[in-house]
């Protein structure tokens, strides 16, 4: 399985990411650890540098799952053919069971297997 997760901030890419990994048992890469300097507040890296990554990572393992909302990062993705999954975040409600302002239904997607193309 190889899957791609794109969306905005809060749209429940990391939490459907988490899931998909633990259930499937595969590696999973999110997009802000390529896209910024490490240790540094909000200093983006070269570009080529996080693209390189990203394709060294999807080489790197033959099922994988990749999230975040970089287009060109999970450009590098899409050339190995994965399920890419859109996210929307979905309406704001006022309160939540996880106390974050968005109701429980953000990730209710109907998905395929996790062994499906």
């Amino acid at each position: 399985m190889r899957l791609a997760l794109l969306g905005n901030s809060g749209s429940g890419k990391s939490t459907l990411a988490r899931w998909a990994c633990a259930t499937a048992g595969v590696p999973g890469l999110d997009l802000d650890t390529v896209a910024w300097e490490p240790g540094q507040v909000a200093v983006a890296r070269e570009p080529q540098a996080a693209e390189a990554d990203v394709a060294a990572f999807c080489d790197a393992h033959p099922a994988w799952v990749v999230e975040g909302c970089y287009a060109n990062l999970i450009a590098v993705a899409l050339r190995r053919n994965p399920r890419l999954i859109l996210l929307d975040p979905g309406e704001v409600l006022p309160s939540s069971p996880g106390g974050r302002g968005r109701g429980p239904a953000r990730c209710q997607l109907p998905l395929p297997p996790l062994g499906a193309a």
